[in-house]
């Protein structure tokens, strides 16, 4: 799917899937028709029979592939929106042990994990949201990590601290990097295509049926391509999580940073 579309809205993207669907349900419909004429006459009863049977095979197998895809679609945004939250809680969590050091080494280390939150939100998201992946809080955190290890405890209540929480930086990289990983996922262009050339066949076989009136045949297939668009852009929209205006937002470190931190101190 081309990555200009998310710069469109939710309403905007909706519009352009199902008006592309129905224009070319139509315009097949009105193209077949007199075509199906010719092959099959005024006998709607066999050319309806034969299309019946391919229509049964062909929407079996893509209505199923459409629902496993939706349900994939859907995982990976959860995922992805669980990957932000945890990597927010490890590191509202990191501050608080931070807290637990001694100066200078505590305000150093509180001064570079806000520095790491406001990179994140104001650098990362952002231009994730643009189709760009930007590790630009990479140095960030490699400054945290020499911080830390750069402390050398004299007491064993230190050495815990310590241990602790370099434990805990561990998990604010483990789902840093799986934020990453998920800022670039996608659907595969190959399972597009299928799905694409799935709805034109399924939207072509529907304008072969014999129904005499034609505005009862725009109509009824106006109606399945409708259907068939709102499937499709459902995958769509939830196909890139953190892609486009209404994704995945760092709304987790904001609350971290706006009302968490300032009461640990």
């Amino acid at each position: 799917m081309p990555v200009w579309i998310y710069d469109l809205s939710h309403w905007q993207l909706l519009i352009l899937f199902a008006g592309v669907a129905v224009c070319v349900c139509w315009g097949s419909t009105i193209v077949l028709k007199p075509v199906m004429t010719r092959w099959f006459g005024s006998d709607h009863e066999d050319r309806n029979s034969i299309i019946d049977i391919l229509v049964a095979g062909t929407g079996l197998f893509y209505g199923l592939l459409l629902g496993l895809v939706a349900v994939g679609a859907y995982t990976n945004y959860s995922n992805a929106d669980d990957s932000a939250t945890r990597e927010a809680d490890a590191v509202g969590v990191l501050y608080r042990d931070a807290s637990n050091f001694p100066e200078p080494q505590r305000s150093q280390l509180q001064s570079e994990i806000l520095r790491y939150i406001d990179v994140v939100i104001n650098q990362e998201f952002p231009s994730a949201h643009r189709g760009e992946l930007r590790a630009t809080a990479s140095p960030v955190a490699t400054e945290i990590h020499k911080k830390i290890v750069s402390f050398a405890p004299t007491t064993f209540g230190g050495e815990a601290l310590d241990s602790e929480t370099l434990r805990q930086f561990a998990d604010v990289i483990t789902a840093r990097n799986q934020r990453l990983n998920q800022m670039t996922a996608g659907l595969p262009g190959t399972l597009w295509f299928v799905l694409i050339v799935g709805a034109v066949i399924n939207l072509a076989l529907i304008a072969m049926l014999g129904i005499n009136k034609l505005s009862a045949h725009l109509t009824l297939s106006g109606i399945f391509a409708l259907f068939l668009s709102l499937m499709i852009f459902l995958i769509a929209d939830l196909d890139h999580p953190f892609l486009g205006q209404y994704s995945i937002a760092p709304d987790a470190l904001e609350t971290i940073r706006n009302i968490v931190i300032p009461q640990i101190g």
